[in-house]
């Protein structure tokens, strides 16, 4: 009686035994499925909402394709311009690259902003800080932005490749932009008027030369030289020999590349990137990563932030054609 009793307990325990593991299994399964997202464990719709500058559009499209495994290639692009995206003849990323459209967008560094400060995108990459209307903007909604730099660009001046001056002053820039040098010869050229181009002033290159160039004097108002797209100074210059105009080092060399166009040397020194590497080009800026200062530690925004300053995102950086940060960790919380 006793023996029967002990064998008849040992199936049961072995019952339990099954019972509690596969219990332990299916809460593992559970939680492996319900786990939050990481930069290695994340799909295409787990990806942060990334919007930008025209010329940070790029290294978005490279970041994404490399963190997502998916192939790029350059392609032309309706404004004219050549900019990386996924591979289309990828057919076995097609779905992948559809939502990828949803993900990587572009509109514009101010629109970039008002986006971040709206909660329509969760990070962005610009190529200025904020402007006193974003912050302003921002402190009234409430929102306050956590900013890094990741690479360093460079703001250039652009002429025709037949333009007989190439080299210029920061205080003959400033004298062109007020409207007191309007000829070539002023500056030692041929004689003809000076076309010098502008910028709209929501633009991340208008703001740039307010900051950068001429700080609290006003450029002169010629409406018919503002123009309004990043391609616009490119495709001006193409055809004016006495034009004048600006943009940025990465759009210019890399985006937008023009052999009837040629980049200004500024107090002697032409842009470059090693002497942007160096900061010996005058006007070098920084390029920015920018979320909201509410985004959780430990979320696939924060750690995409924290990818671009990684040895692996600085790599990415590089090969994209920016000049990296080369282990400077800056932050600017406002």
């Amino acid at each position: 009686m006793s023996r029967r009793r002990k064998d008849s307990v040992r199936p049961r325990l072995g019952i339990a035994i099954l019972a509690a593991t596969a219990i332990l299994v299916a809460i593992a399964i559970y939680s492996w499925s319900t786990a939050e997202p990481t930069l290695e464990t994340m799909t295409v719709d787990d990806y942060p909402i990334t919007d930008g500058s025209s010329s940070t559009h790029p290294v978005g499209v490279i970041a994404a394709c490399h963190l997502l495994d998916i192939p790029y290639r350059d392609y032309p692009w309706g404004d004219g311009s050549i900019r990386p995206w996924p591979d289309l003849e990828a057919k076995e990323h097609e779905e992948e690259i559809e939502k990828l459209t949803e993900k990587i967008v572009h509109h514009g560094t101010h629109g970039s902003y008002v986006s971040l400060i709206e909660g329509f995108s969760d990070l962005i990459l610009v190529a200025r800080l904020p402007s006193d209307e974003e912050l302003d903007y921002a402190k009234r909604e409430g929102v306050e932005f956590e900013i890094r730099p990741f690479a360093l660009d460079a703001f250039v001046f652009v002429v025709n490749r037949n333009c007989s001056i190439k080299d210029f002053t920061l205080d003959e820039i400033r004298g062109i932009y007020t409207g007191n040098l309007t000829n070539w010869t002023e500056l030692g050229g041929i004689e003809a008027n000076i076309t010098a181009y502008q910028r709209d002033d929501q633009s991340g290159s208008q703001q740039l030369m307010r900051r950068f160039v001429m700080g609290d004097l006003e450029m002169m108002d010629m409406y018919d030289w503002i123009l309004t797209s990043m391609m616009g100074p490119i495709n001006m210059l193409d055809q004016d020999k006495n034009g004048l105009g600006y943009s940025v080092y990465y759009f210019e060399q890399f985006m937008a590349p023009n052999d009837n166009l040629s980049l200004c040397a500024i107090e002697g020194v032409l842009p470059t990137a090693e002497t942007i590497a160096s900061g010996e080009y005058p006007l070098t800026t920084e390029v920015y990563v920018v979320i909201r200062k509410d985004q959780e530690s430990d979320s696939l925004p924060h750690a995409l932030r924290d990818w671009y300053l990684s040895k692996e995102g600085q790599d990415l950086v590089r090969k994209s054609g920016y000049v990296p940060m080369d282990d400077k960790i800056i932050t600017y919380d406002i």
